[in-house]
């Protein structure tokens, strides 16, 4: 482990020409990766918010540490993590049985009433974002969105109005079914 990584993530500046400038190819990125198992939460939760920064343009850096990914995807029970790791796993390439139970979970802690808001409205973009990789996902998405639609959330509601803005056949102004 890096300690100098280590105590740049702690002093808090995260912006994206800085994140550049220190992650700057493969061995930089698996140092910051390797984060994600430290003992202390905040530096944790630090190194997830780098990394999906820095992923957002180079998702190739993720493919090393795919199944690290998965592993911590289905084990981590701390929502600001889950919520980082549910942006994090679409940006690798998942084989069909793969995707299938990121699906499931994703779709749970979707629907789930007692998960933060945050990981719900993160993991609903997921879904978006693997139904558009995977068509099969498609219609089970549309009914995943129209099961939480009625939820006086507003941050899962902005998100479906950005996610149906998207969708094809959806007609917006009589505010019927995503299936045109």
């Amino acid at each position: 482990m890096d300690p100098s990584l280590t105590q740049w993530l702690m002093r808090g500046n995260l912006q994206t020409r800085t994140l550049r400038a220190r992650i700057k190819d493969q061995l930089s990125f698996d140092s910051l990766f390797e984060l994600l198992y430290h003992h202390e939460r905040p530096l944790v939760l630090r190194a997830a918010e780098a990394i999906e920064k820095v992923t957002t343009k180079h998702q190739e850096l993720l493919r090393t540490h795919k199944l690290d990914l998965l592993r911590l995807f289905t084990t981590s029970d701390h929502p600001e993590l889950k919520g980082r790791l549910a942006q994090l796993i679409t940006r690798v390439t998942l084989l069909p049985d793969e995707a299938e139970e990121v699906w499931k979970t994703l779709q749970y802690w979707t629907r789930n009433p007692h998960e933060s808001k945050l990981v719900r409205v993160h993991a609903l973009q997921s879904l978006y974002d693997l139904s558009r990789i995977y068509p099969d996902f498609r219609e089970p998405f549309q009914e995943t969105l129209t099961a939480v639609t009625h939820e006086p959330i507003p941050s899962l509601q902005a998100r479906i109005r950005k996610l149906r803005d998207t969708l094809p056949g959806e007609r917006h102004a009589t505010g019927a079914s995503l299936s045109a």
